[in-house]
């Protein structure tokens, strides 16, 4: 793995990110979300498995297995539920602070070609699907140095 990735031009070393982490939550989805709300901190959440729609700034957004949504600080959204959906949406979240990459707002997380939503496939959805899980797994066990595990 590389101890670089690239930025627009700049450069960001892996090692001088510091994250504060604060949750994981890994659900499926029953209900909506209640209220359509914005945070102060970045969250990431990853559709593990079926379908679902976001409200995001405004804007409705269809879901499904292997997407990828980032709301930067500020950023309104709403994870609704799709009654008609054959397999609902089983989401799985992460929400840190502490984020500033080189040229970007603080606590925003830049996707290929803008917008709030990257659709993976292949190589890099199994990878995502395997970190979600790990730290899924982590976060269920209280054992001294959780913390560290789930942050790196």
């Amino acid at each position: 793995m590389s101890k670089y990735c690239a930025c627009e031009e700049n450069q960001i070393r892996i090692e001088e990110l510091n994250p504060t982490f604060l949750f994981t939550w890994k659900g499926t989805r029953t209900a909506e979300e209640e209220p359509y709300h914005c945070h102060d901190i970045t969250e990431l959440a990853f559709v593990m498995s079926g379908t679902g729609k976001y409200h995001i700034e405004g804007k409705l957004y269809e879901v499904s297995e292997g997407d990828l949504l980032i709301f930067k600080p500020g950023v309104h959204h709403q994870a609704l539920y799709v009654p008609e959906a054959e397999v609902p949406a089983t989401e799985f979240f992460v929400g840190f602070c502490d984020v500033q990459l080189p040229g970007w707002e603080p606590g925003e997380v830049p996707l290929p070609g803008g917008g709030y939503i990257l659709h993976t496939a292949g190589e890099l959805r199994q990878r995502i699907f395997r970190i979600c899980s790990s730290m899924e797994a982590e976060s269920t066990v209280c054992w001294q140095g959780r913390y560290h595990m789930l942050k790196a």
